[in-house]
């Protein structure tokens, strides 16, 4: 399972993972593996996309500066 690539305008995203592994792409960087304890922080404005590629449920914490609000968010595909 993958997300949408997107991005939130105006909104600095940290992922926490607390269970699981998979891929997060951030920008142009390459994708990052995570698993279980990894943060990842994600500047406002920039695309992103996290993959779930483990056998089990991929679950992170979302924590965004200021709150995540729909008008933040914009799709790129």
């Amino acid at each position: 399972m993958t997300t949408q690539l997107h991005r939130l305008q105006g909104v600095d995203e940290r992922y926490l993972n607390v269970e699981g592994s998979g891929g997060v792409k951030s920008g142009s960087l390459e994708t990052e593996r995570v698993e279980p304890g990894d943060v990842v922080v994600i500047p406002a404005g920039t695309s992103q996309q996290v993959t779930n590629d483990g056998t089990s449920d991929l679950v992170f914490y979302c924590i965004c500066s200021p709150r995540f609000t729909p008008d933040r968010y914009e799709a790129l595909e």
